[in-house]
């Protein structure tokens, strides 16, 4: 789950610099002028991300971080295909989409963690899961960069989306195996509860 919500930031980093090199081959996409296109861009990135963790973390209280991930991942792969068509309001709906998940998954991913880890280790995790969000977005944009200078934007884009399919196929397992454990769990709970008053009469 740490490995995916990191992937995901690391698209998020190369993100802009894609669609900047969008604009400019674009140029019907432009709003104005190219600064002011790229400004508005970040804008909308950085309010949706704002939103998200003010606002979506209560409004997605009881879904689990899986399936945060899983929408996530279908969204970003939408976002990629819609990056072909020359849809400037198409393209910036699904970067808020994005932006905005972004910023519910983060703070789900620190309370999944206090709550699956142990207190003792709870430090250690917590440096090491940072550790990684913080290197996935360089990595991600190292990687971008040296693709984006021996293959045009197409190919680009195309390579994007088999990173996130791959983080889609990976997110539905693990939102699955996340399941079969709370049914799991449910049921041997139910078990328990019918079984124990039966015991406790034996003993008495």
């Amino acid at each position: 789950m740490v490995f995916q919500v990191g992937i995901i930031n690391g698209l998020l980093a190369a993100f802009l610099p894609l669609l900047q090199i969008i604009f400019v081959e674009k140029t019907k996409m432009i709003i104005g002028n190219y600064s002011f296109t790229v400004a508005l861009t970040g804008a909308v990135l950085t309010l949706s991300l704002a939103m998200g963790s003010l606002f979506g973390v209560p409004l997605f209280k009881k879904v689990q971080l899986a399936t945060v991930v899983l929408c996530l991942n279908l969204f970003i792969i939408i976002f990629l295909i819609s990056c072909f068509y020359e849809n400037f309001v198409v393209i910036l709906s699904g970067l808020a989409i994005i932006g905005f998940l972004v910023g519910v998954s983060t703070p789900k991913l620190s309370g999944w963690l206090m709550t699956s880890v142990d207190s003792q280790q709870l430090a250690i995790s917590v440096g090491l899961i940072n550790s990684i969000l913080v290197m996935m977005a360089p990595l991600v944009m190292s990687i971008f960069s040296l693709i984006s200078s021996f293959h045009r934007i197409q190919a680009l884009i195309i390579y994007l989306l088999l990173l996130s399919g791959g983080c889609l196929m990976l997110s539905y397992i693990t939102e699955n195996e996340l399941s079969r454990l709370t049914v799991y769990k449910i049921k041997k709970r139910f078990v328990f509860m019918s079984i124990y008053p039966l015991l406790l009469r034996q003993i008495v």
